[in-house]
């Protein structure tokens, strides 16, 4: 498979504009499906910003609080139903 600016690994991606293929690592992910950095538009790339893993833990340390509530909140409904 040719890659537009490097050679890598194999890659089943393609753009979804110019149907070229695309690595894992050039991929610019749109809300049209995933482009080659060519392809993407300026502005789009300006506004895709890469979560850290701060930001990555904090969002799962919310997501398991949230979860445990809402466990223990079907805990407490679920007698009164049935």
């Amino acid at each position: 498979m040719n890659f537009l600016k490097h050679k890598c690994a194999d890659s089943h991606l393609t753009c979804a504009k110019c149907s070229n293929t695309v690595c894992h690592k050039c991929m610019q992910v749109s809300p049209t499906g995933v482009n080659c950095k060519t392809c993407m538009p300026r502005v789009w790339r300006a506004t895709v910003m890469p979560m850290g893993l701060h930001s990555m833990m904090r969002l799962q340390a919310a997501s398991v609080m949230l979860s445990l509530m809402f466990a223990k909140l079907l805990s407490i409904v679920t007698p009164c139903i049935g």
